[in-house]
Parts: structure tokens; sequence; C-alpha cells
């Protein structure tokens, strides 16, 4: 692992939870989960919020991908940071709940999918 880079728990003034990840965590139970964000510093929080809350095991941040969407009738083209966060299942409907609370848009996208295959190795 590498060393600590956002020094999230500083930034956000909360306990960094330290509990270690459940033994249920095999390939059943892991999901991904996608959002994106309008800045580097809405990720960098959104990131720290999420592990320092012991909900997601891992959050990546993306730098600058293109969107192109429709909002309120109008076709926008916007920079935006993905996220990409790994989690159990079981924590779930509470990640989205954190997102909706949390996240800096009016309608986050939250999307979730299973994994086919994950190495045994990297869920150790």
């Amino acid at each position: 692992m590498g060393s600590p880079v956002l020094g999230c728990s500083l930034a956000l003034g909360s306990p960094l939870n330290t509990d270690p990840l459940p033994d249920y965590f095999v390939k059943a139970e892991l999901r991904i989960g996608w959002t994106t964000v309008d800045s580097l510093e809405a990720a960098e929080k959104l990131s720290c919020q999420l592990v320092e809350s012991g909900l997601a095991a891992c959050v990546q941040i993306e730098s600058l991908v293109g969107s192109v969407y429709r909002w309120e009738g109008e076709v926008r083209q916007v920079p935006e940071w993905r996220l990409v966060v790994k989690f159990v299942a079981a924590k779930g409907a509470e990640i989205e709940a954190l997102i909706e609370a949390q996240h800096p848009y009016e309608c986050p996208q939250w999307i979730v999918l299973r994994p086919e295959s994950v190495s045994d190795r990297y869920l150790a």
C-alpha cells in the first residue's frame, strides 16, 4: 500500500476508522460503484468520507473524464472526476445514502456492478 497523500482524517476532522474488512469480503459480496463529481477537491472529500467511515474498502479517483448529457433541457459537455468505489454488498444502502447527502450534484450518478471475476489473491 502507498503512503497517505490526502490526509483525509485531518481534512475532514473525523477519526480514522481502522476496523478490518469483514471476513465475508468474498467474490459474491464485492461490489464496484461509480459516481462522478465536478472537481478534484469534491472527489477527494467524498473518497475520504467513504473510506474513513468504513463504508468503502477503497476509492480510486480517475482524473478528468469528459461527460456529455442532457440536463434541464440542455445538452451539456463538462469535465468530471470519476470515483470507483469498492465495497461489500451489505454496505450498499449506507453508501448510497452518504452519496445522496454529501454529493455536490442535485442528482448524482450512482451505478453499482457485481464483478464477474475477482482474483482470490486480491480479496485476501
